[in-house]
């Protein structure tokens, strides 16, 4: 560092060696992509969540969601500062993007615990499985901050993370939240399986796992509550074992480790957010009968409806004027 030229003093990526400074740029691009995009999901969400969320009556699901979202919004924005923005409070903006992190995290995955309350109705097993998990999840999050070593950029007042550990408060999070991603899945899956009609037709067991991951015979409502967790699962248990690797892998350099911590976070919040509001308005066109009933028998459209009725009653709620939708 001693030998090293500084070209244009006022630049951060000067002090840097040249994989650092590399690496430092690429993760301030990384962040306002993602800024941008989950942007443009909240902006293009705002009917949705006002039908959903604002218009009617507010109680704790609805608290996790918008928690969720304000949350998620403050950790991206704090880390973009931290890039951007010369500051001597960098621990204070450290444990705000943290707290941010763990507050906007915890509130997606609780929208799940009530969804597999709701599916399950109401069952003390399934709440105390995911309780236990989900309650892990926020309290090793808690741990984050003191696994995050920030320091100042050479003689600059730009922040840098200078090391983060591999082990403890940041992989044991983004680990037990996998697991619990994975959970929801299987339980998921294996209670829309119970309600399929097609599975005992089938044969061996391949066949039968195929049917069950693709829903054959399952009515609307229902194949869209095991698409949809299907669809959380693998985008978010994907990257969540993406932050673990790159935690765990001694070769990345240090501003790399948890590049893609945001990402992570804003597509969880993302994804758990709109799943949420689909569910909400699937579950009001079933109770209006406005759910397409083509190639549907009476039997599996009474089942959807005992579905809507059991997640409604059990956690979910129902929207307030479902027939203005």
């Amino acid at each position: 560092m001693s030998s090293m030229v500084i070209v244009n003093p006022a630049v951060p990526e000067s002090y840097l060696p040249p994989a650092l400074a590399n690496g430092y740029k690429a993760q301030s691009h990384v962040f306002f992509l993602v800024f941008g995009a989950w942007f443009w999901d909240f902006v293009n969400a705002i009917p949705e969540e006002y039908t959903t969320v604002w218009r009617r009556r507010q109680n704790v699901v609805t608290m996790f969601y918008i928690s969720s979202r304000l949350a998620t919004f403050c950790a991206i924005v704090t880390a973009i500062l931290v890039q951007i923005t010369p500051t001597t409070h960098c621990n204070i903006l450290k444990y705000f993007m943290c707290l941010s992190m763990a507050v906007a995290s915890a509130g997606g995955s609780f929208l799940f615990v009530v969804r597999l309350f709701a599916v399950y109705d109401r069952s003390r097993v399934i709440a105390a499985i995911t309780g236990i998990l989900w309650t892990s999840t926020l309290g090793t999050s808690i741990a984050v901050p003191f696994s995050l070593i920030f320091g100042h950029i050479g003689p600059t007042d730009f922040c840098i993370a200078e090391r983060v550990g591999w082990f403890g408060s940041l992989v044991v999070p983004f680990s037990i939240t996998t697991v619990f991603d994975t959970l929801v899945f299987v339980l998921i899956t294996w209670r829309m399986g119970m309600v399929s009609q097609d599975l005992a037709a089938e044969t061996s067991y391949v066949s039968r796992l195929l049917s069950l991951l693709r829903g054959d015979g399952l009515p609307r409502f229902s194949k869209a509550v095991l698409q949809h967790g299907q669809k959380y699962f693998l985008a978010t248990v994907v990257l969540n074992i993406l932050v673990v690797v790159m935690l765990t892998t001694p070769t990345v350099p240090n501003v790399l480790h948890s590049i893609f911590i945001i990402p992570t976070i804003a597509m969880q919040n993302a994804l758990s957010c709109r799943i949420y509001r689909e569910t909400m308005l699937d579950i009001a066109s079933v109770r209006s009968q406005r759910i397409d009933i083509v190639n549907q028998s009476p039997l599996q459209f009474q089942r959807d409806i005992d579905l809507s009725d059991m997640m409604s009653k059990n956690g979910l709620g129902s929207l307030d004027r479902a027939d203005s939708l």
